[in-house]
């Protein structure tokens, strides 16, 4: 399958309003690389000046806890973005990214992102994107794991991110949500039937 800039490039003209040329410059400063499932992209505390968009797949941002235990903190699927967080940490990734699926993803390069901030000055309306996507998004997840029980986060999953349920692993599923393979299994049955106990020992 060919895969070109076309998804992208619409996704970008919704927050800039980008001439011909100007589009065009873009995407010759962009690459569309394949990766295979299980493959690392952005490794934490490393240094990553790319933002990525995904034409295909499903990745898995994570962090390491003090026991150095993975911790699952979100997902990216077709048509969205991820950066590691490092955009807002002098360009040092605060999650490693791991394909989940066999991957086509759009790798955006620094100079890139640079000549629509600082040479077009057209970002305005991206850059406030890019910050809620991103940032705002691990603050209601940091928030949500404090103020929602475990159903109603799942089904915040289930709504974010369409037919996730289906392509990634339970236990990692289960450790997005705070909770034991064996409780997240019980929780999936008793979602189709619409209740779960919450006080449910997991």
């Amino acid at each position: 399958m060919a895969y070109n800039f076309s998804n992208l490039n619409s996704f970008l003209l919704k927050y800039v309003d980008f001439a011909n040329d100007e589009l065009t410059k873009f995407n010759n400063m962009c690459s569309i690389n394949k990766y295979n499932r299980k493959d690392i992209i952005i490794n934490f505390n490393e240094k990553n000046t790319s933002m990525f968009f995904i034409l295909e797949g499903v990745i898995r941002s994570y962090v390491f806890t003090p026991e150095n235990d993975e911790k699952t903190i979100n997902f990216r699927i077709e048509n969205t973005t991820f950066t590691g967080f490092s955009f807002y940490n002098n360009y040092i990734a605060k999650s490693s990214v791991v394909c989940m699926e066999d991957c086509v993803i759009i790798e955006i390069p620094f100079d890139a992102i640079d000549y629509i901030f600082n040479v077009l000055k057209k970002a305005e309306k991206l850059e406030r994107f890019i910050h809620e996507t991103h940032v705002i998004e691990l603050m209601n997840y940091i928030i949500d794991s404090h103020t929602k029980d475990v159903f109603e986060r799942y089904n915040d999953l289930n709504s974010s991110y369409p037919n996730i349920i289906q392509r990634i692993p339970q236990h990692i599923l289960a450790n997005y949500l705070g909770v034991s393979q064996e409780y997240f299994s019980r929780l999936k049955k008793k979602s189709l039937r619409g209740s779960v106990k919450i006080n449910e020992s997991v």
